[in-house]
């Protein structure tokens, strides 16, 4: 549960970086209207569910998911350097490949490590073991949002060159938290959903 809701806090943390900040620099590097940048985040939506479908049947499948999580933040501080890289020269298309690189990262992330949450801990604790894992992720978007605002408000000043500059530090700045997020999920001590689920033996 500790390494679940650590990793989670860090890639909800991460997942603002996106949220929050490309819709932003969208509108003031590309021309896009509130409403086109907010339409542009649909490659990431389709990123998050088509990895979400595809690890969920492998992981009913093979009962394995320790691994899903681990390449997903991967993905998603990829895409993020990525996404930073291309913050200097903006192209809507670019941009877009970089968004359905972090969907598909964050896919694998949230859903799979909840359910490592629940087959790792008893029945009668699957409330509350859910709950912290939910609580953990509310706090990691509030922290991130304060965090990567300040860093971009820091760094953005004033124009639209400015805020291309305090985007592309979000960027930079929220890699390293998704990549720290991998690194966590490397202490998850996996139980096979199988193993979980099969019938004690005497």
């Amino acid at each position: 549960v500790a390494v679940a809701s650590g990793a989670l806090f860090l890639a909800t943390a991460a997942l603002f970086a996106i949220t929050v900040f490309v819709p932003l620099f969208l509108q003031t590097a590309t021309g896009a209207s509130p409403t086109e940048a907010g339409l542009l985040l649909a490659p990431a939506m389709l990123g998050i569910t088509v990895s979400t479908t595809l690890s969920g049947r492998s992981i009913a499948k093979t009962g394995r998911y320790k691994r899903f999580p681990v390449a997903g933040l991967l993905l998603m501080s990829a895409a993020l350097v990525l996404l930073a890289t291309l913050a200097g020269e903006p192209s809507r298309g670019a941009i877009g490949i970089g968004l359905v690189v972090f969907g598909f990262g964050f896919g694998m992330v949230g859903q799979v490590l909840i359910v490592a949450v629940q087959s790792s801990v008893d029945r009668r604790e699957l409330g509350v073991a859910t709950a912290t894992t939910g609580f953990f992720r509310a706090v990691g978007g509030a922290v991130g949002a304060a965090v990567l605002g300040a860093v971009f408000a820091a760094q953005a000043g004033h124009g639209g060159a400015g805020i291309a500059d305090g985007v592309q530090t979000v960027f930079l700045v929220a890699a390293p938290l998704a990549l720290l997020g991998a690194l966590v999920v490397l202490l998850l001590d996996e139980v096979p959903l199988a193993e979980r689920l099969s019938p004690a033996r005497g």
